[in-house]
């Protein structure tokens, strides 16, 4: 006989306590994981079953605490991944812990019914009014022919609902319902929809304002009275707002309090809740890097000039090469516009040992958005450079008589990591290109960057593996010969990157003096891997490999240098401290190699 019938789970709980205690493992006692097997498992391997559970054997010399509790939930854990493989029925229970009492070890022995293996061999969708059975099965992930699993069942309701609200659904929801055929092994899912009515968007209710003005709110809403209310429109005005820096809660929702959901179309007031980040903000940090050492770094910043998000910063940074003092004044929505405009003043002193001197200038800055996720930056500088010293050749001082300088910039940016220490699956990318004279006023040279970095992590976030290329090159042109000393590329400084185990006068191609560091016209360095383990939330530890090398130009034929090496990176309150020691292995091990402390990712 045929029937169906819902699928319910469930485990009974093996007596655990004991089992243990009856064996003579106290709680109180330290005993070490020996080993763990199973036994009755075919269609889930042994390999597999270990990477979904926490008790396992030490990988390292260093034991493995067995916990009773942490047992209890990887017999849920082993259950877990035999329905997400189409073993509903599936049970773990322990067949035996062998205790050894030398060295107080344990060996698990897990005992596995897995019970039969399920079918998907339809579905059914129950209510559909504005989305085909054919548009639905596009998406859907959990089709005839594949392997029952819950977990993709949710899925496809998340699915559903979401694409709905997409449409202007937004009151949308789906329950599912599983089904199983007990004689023949298969399972029937059935979808059943409520829509709710189409929304359009009505007034806005904004709550939550005291110092900011409701135009700063109403300019970023990315969607207009009358026009049908989407999930997208609320997700990009909710970044919008956040974009402003003005706020640290955003929520927008229709009012659906006053509207019946058995209509086919309801306007409705938005609601946006807000609450305010405070007005003034000020931070200091303190850092070390092993070519800058110890610098200090710090701003203010006021941002909410006449309630409308105008702010003022200050910002200083203090090293041993260098001293810096910005002030910038921040213009959103420059010209009605929805474009970030900067000014800023600028004063600078380096003291290194190829330039001694200061210099003053402005900025003059414009950001905005092509689409979601690509950013640009326009930028002009003027400045005006007073050296008492260039620690460069004679001959390069040609064409260098003029200490004012003029340069326009265009940055492309494409950025889409979650954060510094988990990055998630992301990447991050940029182009940029500078001119310099080309008024007429200061040196003439134009440089072109190129910066990509990718992240891949894998295995349930425990591992990122990451890849990063950088490659800058500088060429002068009119009535120059050489591009600017201060404007030659070097490794080890913020702007560029390091290729771990080299001094940066390693890399130079340009050393006709035994101590002068001048830099190159052309630089690439290619972070061949980054392998990442996530020890903790906060700390791991990393296996690298660097290359790359600073040309003359391209024409130089100077081979590149290759480096490995190891790291560890510990997330502290004021950044993520970075310790890596690097080894040149070619064209020759440069032995010693060298170590690196930081605050921050290399890349």
């Amino acid at each position: 006989m045929v029937f169906f019938q819902k699928i319910v789970f469930v485990r009974a709980a093996p007596m655990l306590f004991l089992l243990l205690f009856s064996n003579g493992v106290g709680a109180a006692e330290r005993w070490n994981v020996e080993k763990i097997q199973f036994t009755g498992n075919k269609a889930i391997s042994e390999l597999d079953l270990l990477r979904s559970i926490k008790t396992r054997p030490p990988r390292t010399i260093f034991p493995k605490r067995f916990d009773l509790f942490v047992l209890d939930e990887d017999l849920e854990r082993i259950e877990t991944l035999y329905r997400s493989r189409g073993f509903p029925f599936a049970r773990a229970t322990i067949e035996d812990i062998e205790r050894i009492s030398a060295g107080r070890r344990v060996i698990i022995t897990v005992n596995i019914y897995e019970g039969e293996l399920y079918i998907v061999d339809s579905l059914g969708f129950c209510h559909l009014n504005v989305i085909t059975e054919d548009e639905l099965k596009k998406f859907i992930q959990l089709v005839p022919g594949k392997p029952l699993d819950p977990s993709m069942v949710q899925s496809d309701m998340r699915l559903i609902r979401d694409n709905l609200r997409a449409m202007g659904y937004l009151q949308a929801n789906v329950r599912s319902v599983q089904m199983l055929n007990m004689e023949k092994k298969t399972a029937k899912i059935i979808h059943t929809i409520e829509e709710g009515p189409l929304i359009k968007a009505g007034s806005l209710l904004i709550t939550g304002l005291k110092q900011v003005k409701t135009t700063v709110i109403k300019r970023e809403v990315a969607f207009d009275s009358g026009t049908v209310l989407t999930s997208a429109h609320i997700n990009k005005s909710i970044v919008n707002i956040y974009s402003t820096a003005l706020f640290d809660f955003v929520k927008i929702y229709p009012d659906t309090s006053r509207k019946s959901m058995k209509e086919d179309t309801a306007t409705l007031p938005v609601n946006i809740n807000v609450k305010e980040t405070p007005e003034y903000s000020f931070q200091i940090g303190i850092g070390y890097e092993t070519d800058r050492r110890t610098f200090l770094n710090g701003d203010a910043e006021y941002g909410n000039l006449f309630g409308t998000g105008h702010r003022v910063s200050l910002m200083g940074y203090i090293s041993q090469p260098q001293r810096r003092l910005q002030l910038t004044y921040s213009w959103p929505w420059f010209l009605n516009r929805q474009l970030w405009a900067n000014f800023s003043v600028f004063a600078n002193r380096w003291d290194d040992e190829f330039l001694k001197g200061t210099s003053n200038g402005s900025v003059i800055a414009l950001r905005g958005n092509i689409t979601p996720d690509w950013i640009y930056n326009i930028w002009s500088t003027v400045e005006r450079t007073r050296f008492s010293e260039i620690g460069i050749p004679e001959e390069r001082l040609i064409a260098r008589p003029i200490p004012t300088n003029q340069l326009f910039a265009l940055a492309l940016v494409n950025d889409t990591r979650k954060g510094i220490f988990f990055p998630g699956l992301s990447r991050f990318g940029m182009i940029q290109a500078e001119i310099a004279g080309l008024t007429g006023i200061g040196n003439q040279y134009t440089r072109y960057i190129l910066d990509l970095r990718s992240y891949f992590p894998f295995s349930n976030d425990k591992f990122l593996l990451s890849f990063a290329l950088y490659s800058a090159v500088a060429v002068p042109y009119g009535k120059d010969e050489f591009v600017p000393q201060r404007e030659l590329f070097r490794t080890s400084e913020s702007s560029t990157r390091t290729i771990r185990g080299y001094n940066m006068r390693d890399l130079s191609d340009l050393n006709d003096e035994p101590d002068l560091i001048t830099g190159g016209n052309f630089i690439l360095v290619f972070n061949i891997f980054e392998l990442n383990y996530y020890f903790t939330t906060s700390f791991m530890t990393s296996v690298f490999s660097d290359a790359g090398f600073i040309w003359e130009n391209f024409s130089t034929r100077t081979p590149a240098v290759f480096s490995v090496g190891i790291g560890i990176r510990h997330s502290l309150p004021i950044g993520l401290l970075r310790v890596d020691y690097g080894l040149g292995i070619a064209p020759k091990i440069n032995f010693p190699g060298k170590l690196y402390l930081s605050l921050g990712l290399p890349f």
